[in-house]
């Protein structure tokens, strides 16, 4: 399976040049979608109403611990959520249930940390070519929680087997 992470405005343009609703996604037979959104008040409006048979759409940020970040300017504070360990689950389930796809579209806003950890992920998982994945995600710097995260996860779920 071919793995491509995207950048918020990336995806967009992707789904809106290829007329990908949430209503008609599942009709995609050969493809899958890992939607990471973030949660403070700011974060744009995601794709995806909701998870579908070939589509997750997961919130957290971009933070190692769950942590209060102040808004400038409010003197309010938002927190942010890190990557859980359901989640992790919630991931290696999806790629499992998804593994006859062709391709996998991984985005988050900026299309480098969080999307590229789930994306270096999802391309381990398929046996995929490292080298090939990152010639054609070269902007790619993994989030390394989210990485352990999967990792642990991957290493449990394969000892339950």
């Amino acid at each position: 399976m071919k793995v491509t992470v995207l950048n918020k405005t990336n995806f967009d343009a992707l789904m809106l040049g290829n007329y990908i609703t949430d209503e008609n996604v599942e009709q995609r037979k050969d493809l899958c979608f890992i939607s990471i959104n973030g949660t403070i008040s700011i974060t744009e409006k995601p794709w995806f109403s909701s998870s579908k048979k070939n589509v997750i759409v997961l919130f957290f940020d971009d933070v190692d611990v769950d942590a209060e970040i102040p808004i400038l300017g409010t003197g309010k504070t938002e927190l942010n959520k890190a990557f859980t360990e359901q989640q992790a689950k919630e991931v290696i389930d999806f790629l499992e249930q998804n593994k006859d796809k062709k391709q996998c579209f991984v985005h988050c806003a900026a299309g480098y940390s969080r999307s590229g950890a789930v994306g270096a992920f999802a391309n381990d998982y398929f046996g995929g070519n490292w080298f090939e994945f990152k010639n054609n995600n070269p902007a790619i710097k993994p989030n390394g929680h989210v990485m352990v995260m999967l990792n642990r996860e991957l290493r449990n779920h394969e000892g339950e087997i």
